[in-house]
């Protein structure tokens, strides 16, 4: 049971570093996309392209470490974590540039079915916290996780129609409504965000938690 103990906090503390590692860089979104059929392709280049890549690797060895019955020899961890990355996206018809199909006779450009992820550090760092939430929670919970969730949350709730009070944002996060109001709440600049005002958006999209002390107004 101690031996069980000391993986599982190995692994939240893995999970916890590869989440803040992915919203720390305010590198440029970085796509990834599969067209049906196909292997998955990434964009971006140099060490923004890199820094991807090696958000997938990491995930993969630790969603590898979790598959039971696997052998090491027959893992492919990077395809695990695309596979992670992709679930639940539906293909949708795409316009491709023929160039794409190299060796086949096609028009100009051609219909294909694709998934797409817009940002692979951002989707890498959300399936780490929902990893999390499967765990024991710290005491002490990052001010930038909670503020990057709770402002996700409430950007996705609108989008449904809806206007969540900060208990009900707070609940679906998984914080209580202290540390909410610690680290979001009591924010000048949450007032800003639920007001919609574009400065505050504009600012989120620096993904650095370090950005967001505790005492950061």
């Amino acid at each position: 049971m101690a031996r069980k103990g000391k993986e599982t906090q190995e692994q939240t503390s893995r999970l916890e570093s590869l989440r803040d590692d992915c919203r720390r860089h305010p590198s440029a979104p970085i796509p990834l996309w599969r067209f049906e059929g196909e292997k998955f392709e990434i964009g971006g280049e140099g060490a923004e392209r890199k820094r991807a890549l090696s958000a997938l690797d990491r995930l993969g060895a630790i969603l590898a470490e979790s598959t039971p019955g696997r052998p090491a020899e027959l893992r492919r961890d990077r395809a695990l974590a695309v596979e992670a990355v992709l679930k639940g996206i539906p293909f949708r018809a795409d316009i491709a540039i023929a160039s794409h199909l190299e060796g086949q006779e096609t028009d100009k450009t051609s219909a294909l079915c694709r998934q797409r992820v817009p940002d692979v550090l951002a989707s890498v760092a959300e399936l780490c916290d929902a990893m999390l939430r499967g765990k024991p929670r710290r005491e002490r919970h990052n001010p930038g996780s909670v503020w990057h969730d709770a402002v996700k949350t409430l950007q996705l709730a609108r989008e449904a129609g809806e206007d969540p009070s900060d208990a009900k944002i707070a609940k679906a996060i998984g914080v209580s409504p202290a540390t909410f109001s610690r680290h979001v709440g009591s924010k000048d600049a949450w007032m800003d965000e639920r007001a919609g005002r574009t400065a505050t958006r504009r600012r989120q999209g620096n993904r650095d938690p370090d950005s967001w002390s505790d005492d950061a107004r």
